[in-house]
């Protein structure tokens, strides 16, 4: 049912600038970086007429510097909203996203929007 579903809407993740790669692939198998998910969410949140509204400050993350520059806007506008408070002093961009996490994404979408 799964690959089924993915195979149907594929298409239209990549099309809306969902969390396609550079090369126009999806990697459905793959794990998703934690800064991947914040732009993956930031623009969903875009999409569904609900864009975050924060404009965060990085500076107190030890490792905001180390955030790729196609996350940079999406991660200061989760922070700023209070969706992502990062971990331990860090935003931790290129760690995997654990269930945990996103979970604890989802919740406070629910809180806040």
């Amino acid at each position: 049912m799964y690959q089924e579903t993915f195979q149907n809407s594929q298409g239209e993740v990549t099309q809306s600038g969902g969390a396609g790669f550079g090369d126009n692939t999806f990697k459905p198998s793959s794990s998703i970086s934690r800064q991947d998910m914040m732009v993956l969410t930031a623009r969903a949140l875009k999409a569904a007429g609900k864009p975050s509204a924060g404009s965060g400050n990085l500076a107190p993350y030890s490792d905001a510097a180390t955030i790729s520059t196609y996350a940079v806007d999406s991660v200061t506008s989760l922070v700023g909203s209070g969706i992502v408070n990062g971990k331990g002093g860090k935003i931790a961009p290129t760690e995997s996203l654990t269930r945990a996490e996103a979970a604890v994404i989802l919740s406070r979408i629910w809180a806040t929007h």
